[in-house]
């Protein structure tokens, strides 16, 4: 993916292939978020296999969720620039540092092309609303910090970045 890659700022293979374990908690989230249970491993190994034993059936979906992740990224992009995008906003500032847990709030919710074509005239909005969450919002700004072990902290994340983003598009 040439948006991961940018993300990571990668100019060659990761060793580490972090590319790889982003890519992976997308597609396990966008499609199997319902049956995570806290082990981030074991749900991406879970993930991978479901998605492996589909591919012949629904590879046509399953790339045009690859499409739409890239999408997502670039919309991430036009919001928030490419320093600050998926990193936090801690005491008026961003951190420009890539965090997986705003990663998988953002990658999921932008990738859905309804959800971008009713933000789309109000990335203004949708910035000062992740903004305040980061700033006013305890609940939120204990989710994003916590671990994808706790269930509730990775649940609440994702429902109140979904319902901040409610509110803005109407």
């Amino acid at each position: 993916s040439i948006g991961i890659r940018d993300i990571l700022n990668l100019r060659r293979p990761d060793p580490r292939m972090r590319d790889v374990e982003i890519i992976i908690r997308y597609f396990a989230f966008k499609n199997y978020a319902d049956e995570y249970k806290g082990n981030l491993k074991a749900f991406l190994d879970d993930a991978c296999q479901k998605l492996n034993d589909r591919w012949e059936s629904d590879q046509g979906l399953i790339t045009a969720q690859a499409e739409e992740m890239e999408k997502a990224i670039e919309f991430t992009t036009g919001i928030f620039g490419e320093k600050s995008r998926f990193s936090k906003f801690l005491k008026n500032a961003y951190t420009n540092t890539f965090n997986r847990t705003i990663y998988d709030i953002m990658i999921i919710t932008f990738s859905e092309p309804n959800t971008r074509s009713k933000l789309s005239s109000k990335k203004q909005r949708v910035k000062a609303a992740f903004e305040g969450l980061m700033s006013d919002n305890k609940r939120f700004i204990e989710a994003v910090s916590g671990s994808t072990k706790d269930l509730d902290k990775t649940r609440d994340r994702m429902i109140l970045w979904r319902q901040a983003l409610a509110e803005i598009a109407g």
